[in-house]
């Protein structure tokens, strides 16, 4: 699978990146990371994560 990085037609690029997050086996900090993470994904629409 080939994907292609474009600009937005008003030149812009939204690259939105998640760092140091800590996994334990679904318990329920990780559930509220995924929906966190979730949640920000739809509101900022990015081209990149």
């Amino acid at each position: 699978m080939k994907n292609i990085l474009k600009f937005r037609s008003d030149r812009r690029f939204k690259i939105v990146q998640f760092t140091d997050i800590h996994w334990h086996n679904g318990e329920p900090p990780d559930q509220q990371s995924a929906a966190l993470m979730t949640q920000i994904a739809a509101v900022e629409s990015p081209d990149l994560i």
